[in-house]
Order: structure tokens, then C-alpha cells, then sequence
């Protein structure tokens, strides 16, 4: 990603998550709508707190962010683009 699409990608998930601070599911789906109008098809969000994951995807179509929530836990989302995919793993 290029870094203008890297801090607009930043701020649309800063958003998302301080809106659907409760619903981590509502959150991700304003995330992947965004992305899906700005970037194309073809992207996969999850938001949450301990999760694992195994993602195969294209160079440059992946970003993890770790944001740090209200009450202090660590929320974390994977976004994958460009065919990728994302499984999610039980821990």
C-alpha cells in the first residue's frame, strides 16, 4: 500500500472501531465496505481481541493494526486484500 492509502486506511479503522466500540462485527463491516469502495473487492476484516489467524496474500495487500481500546485491551484487525484469504484460527 502506498502511504496515503495506508494513513486514509488508518483513520477509516480509527473510526470504525471508536463508532462500533461494542459490536466488533459492525465494526468490521463499515471497515470492509470502505475498503471495498476505495480499493476494489475482494477484502477480508476481522476486528477483535484474542484471535489467531493464517492468511495467504498478494505483496502489498495486507495490513494489521493493533488499536489500543478505551478500557485498555488491545484490539486487533487484519485487513487483506487482492484475492487474499483469511482463516481464522480457534485458540
Amino acid at each position: 500500500m502506498v502511504d496515503e492509502l495506508k494513513l486514509e486506511v488508518v483513520d477509516m479503522v480509527v473510526t470504525a472501531v471508536e463508532k462500533h466500540f461494542s459490536n466488533y462485527e459492525s465494526a468490521a463491516k463499515v471497515i470492509k465496505e470502505l475498503m471495498d469502495k476505495r480499493c476494489g473487492s475482494s477484502w477480508h476484516v476481522v476486528v477483535g481481541e484474542g484471535f489467531g489467524f493464517d492468511v495467504t496474500h498478494e505483496m502489498r495487500n495486507l495490513m494489521f493494526m493493533y488499536f489500543g481500546g478505551e478500557s485498555g485491551e488491545s484490539i486487533s484487525t487484519p485487513l487483506v486484500g487482492g484475492g487474499g484469504v483469511l482463516k481464522r484460527l480457534p485458540l
